[in-house]
This record gives C-alpha cells, sequence and structure tokens, in this order.
C-alpha cells in the first residue's frame, strides 16, 4: 500500500515558527520596526548576543550529524536487517538531493534574483546583485532548517517530535531575526522553501523505493509494502 504524504507531521512542524512570526507581526509591528527592536536588544544583552551567534551557526550542522548518523546506522544494519537498512538509506539520500536542489541551489537563485537587502544593509532591492547584504530574502537558515526537519518529523514522529522539531526550527528563524539578519518574511519564504524541500524528500523517497523495488539497492532485496 502506497503511504500518504504526512501532512499532519508536516503542519505540527510549522505550528511554532507560524506563532512565532505572528507573535512579533502582532507585539512588534512593520519589518522596520523589528529590526530596531532586536538592535536594542543586542545592545542590552550583548551575553545572549553571543549566544544567539552560537546558536545560529551551530543550529544546522546539528542536524546534518543526525542524518550522518542515520546513515552509518544504515550501513551497520545491512547485514542483519537488509530491508530496513536500504529505507534507512534511501531516506538519507532522498534528503540530501532535496537539500542540494532547495536549501544549496533554488534558495540561493531566489536571493540572488530578487536582491533584497538585509536589516543592516538598507536600501532599495537589487535584483541579481551577489553581494551578501542584498541576499535576504529567503533566509538560508530557515530553509536548511525546515527543510531538515520536515523528512525527520514525518517518518520518526507522531506529535511530540515534531512539534519538538518545530520549536527548534522555530529558535533558528528568531535567531536570524535576532541578530538583524532577516526580515519577517525572509524568515517566512524560508519556511516555505524549507515546506518544499521536505515535500521532495519524501517524493524521491518513493520515487527510489517504486523504482528499486523488485531489485538489489544497492546490495539487499527492497520489498514493496
Amino acid at each position: 500500500m502506497r503511504e500518504s504524504y504526512p501532512f499532519r507531521q508536516h503542519c505540527l512542524c510549522l505550528i511554532p515558527l507560524a506563532l512565532l512570526l505572528c507573535f512579533i507581526w502582532a507585539r512588534i509591528g512593520s519589518e522596520e520596526a523589528v529590526f530596531l527592536f532586536f538592535s536594542d536588544c543586542r545592545l542590552k544583552q550583548p551575553g545572549l548576543t553571543l549566544w544567539m551567534t552560537l546558536f545560529t551557526h551551530l543550529a544546522n550542522p546539528l542536524f546534518y550529524l543526525a542524518y550522518a548518523a542515520l546513515f552509518v546506522r544504515a550501513l551497520q544494519l545491512r547485514g542483519r536487517d537488509p530491508e530496513r537498512s536500504a529505507k534507512q538509506l534511501i531516506f538519507v539520500l532522498a534528503f540530501t538531493l532535496a537539500q542540494i536542489l532547495v536549501a544549496a541551489l533554488l534558495c540561493r537563485i531566489v536571493k540572488i534574483a530578487v536582491g533584497r537587502p538585509r536589516p543592516m544593509t538598507g536600501g532599495p532591492i537589487t535584483p541579481f546583485s551577489t553581494g551578501w547584504g542584498y541576499q535576504s530574502f529567503p533566509s538560508g537558515h530557515t530553509t536548511e532548517a525546515v527543510g531538515a526537519a520536515q523528512p525527520l518529523a514525518g517518518r520518526y514522529g507522531k506529535i511530540l517530535l515534531p512539534l519538538a522539531l518545530g520549536v527548534y526550527t522555530a529558535a533558528v528563524g528568531f535567531s536570524r531575526l535576532y541578530l538583524g539578519m532577516h526580515h519577517p518574511t525572509d524568515i517566512l519564504g524560508g519556511m516555505a522553501l524549507g515546506s518544499l524541500s521536505g515535500y521532495l524528500s519524501w517524493s524521491f523517497a518513493r520515487m527510489a523505493q517504486d523504482r528499486w523495488g523488485n531489485c538489489r539497492f544497492p546490495w539487499m532485496a527492497f520489498r514493496k509494502k
């Protein structure tokens, strides 16, 4: 029986970040007001700013370490449980392909094509600019975080894990706002692209399972359910 896309886990994973953005818009206001608010916070709380800086740089690499661990585990299982090993290997490879296409390529193309200035850069939109200060939309960190969280939430969670991953991705988005790297709508754009990456990851995995259902991938029989 063909599995359907885990929309419930997908939505649960997005709820914390969506609520965070709604709260910021409701309590602070315009994007300029958001930038000024967090600029003041950075001046008054240098310690928190340091922690936010560390978190924003380490948060996504931790996701990749988790997927690397799943990949190694898949290799270890190939002798004892080849079917599980194959499914887990496909899961990790599908995620990797989706992130390369969306977070590494599509997100970068959109950033350059839009040319939106970052909050601290200011000035008008400058399409097709390659300058870092004009690559605000969408948030690449948020795209990566959501794109990494979605497959994990859909494969391994029902309610608690998707929500926990959602809180984690919301923290990533918040760190980008706090540090003045992005506008709230940049975070929203990253959430949309990250969702696309999550969906593509699931789609690639399903296509791989259909393609190699009756042959060895790469070393074991992969049975259709």
